[in-house]
């Protein structure tokens, strides 16, 4: 949102054109040899905004270490309410400062100290080869729940996505009411 960051009720988040709920898969978050190696080629080592519990859950992964769902999802919870007020980064190409953010650039900061484990990347991002910004959109995060190994899964789509996407927001939030608000898996 052109606000930056803020909180706002679910209902109202809801209404925009494209929406999608992800899910990091239930297994136990681990990242194998090849994944370990490519951790130490990318810009996460050294990175400053990889600090507290996401620093913690990065070192785990690194030395082979599992880390528990829970804990990773409220290490990404901390980083998204520490950034409560940052504003919107409208040129998309300071998601390395963590002090503007765009919608995706958000997401992958609050999952810092899993990028490599969901396959999130920041990659060159341009307007017909112009203005290259290397950034991460909402296409890259889409596209990490498509690989075949995909360790992030879509739980839900709005309609505007399309019927092959996966389930619609009306279909999860009927399953929710018939499993007496359980989360479906």
């Amino acid at each position: 949102m052109t606000r930056g960051v803020f909180t706002e009720d679910l209902l109202t988040f809801a209404r925009c054109d494209y929406l999608a709920v992800l899910r990091i898969s239930d297994l136990p978050i681990a990242l194998d040899r090849a994944d370990r190696e490519c951790v130490w080629r990318t810009q996460l080592i050294g990175d400053p905004a990889l600090q507290g519990d996401q620093r913690t859950i990065h070192d785990r992964l690194l030395s082979g270490a599992t880390v528990a769902r829970e804990d990773a999802i409220g290490a990404a919870l901390s980083s998204a309410l520490g950034k409560i007020g940052s504003g919107y980064d409208f040129q998309f190409n300071e998601g390395h400062t963590a002090t503007r953010f765009s919608c995706s650039e958000f997401v992958y900061y609050c999952y810092k100290g899993l990028h490599t484990y969901l396959g999130l990347e920041k990659k060159p991002h341009g307007l017909m080869g112009f203005f290259q910004r290397v950034t991460i959109s909402p296409g890259d995060i889409w596209a990490a729940t498509q690989a075949p190994d995909a360790r992030l899964r879509t739980v839900a789509v709005s309609r505007s996505l399309g019927p092959a996407a996966g389930p619609t927001l009306i279909e999860v939030a009927a399953a929710l009411d018939a499993r007496g608000g359980q989360v479906p898996r």
